[in-house]
């Protein structure tokens, strides 16, 4: 029987968005976050957040 591998990613987000500004900056997700921790990842806008979510996905089906 072949067994199925399962991968799971956790992220902590702030968001900033207004008429002018999309911004969403990702984290690891951690119990006791570091106060100047640098985010994984910065988006600026919906196609750069959709590109993000695909390759995070496509990565945890490998």
């Amino acid at each position: 029987m072949e067994k199925i591998k399962s991968k799971t990613e956790n992220y902590l987000f702030s968001t900033t968005v207004s008429e002018d500004e999309f911004l969403i900056e990702f984290f690891p997700y951690q119990t006791d976050p570091a106060p100047n921790e640098r985010p994984l990842k910065v988006t600026k806008s919906v196609d750069e957040l959709l590109d993000f979510l695909e390759e995070t996905e496509k990565n945890l089906s490998e």
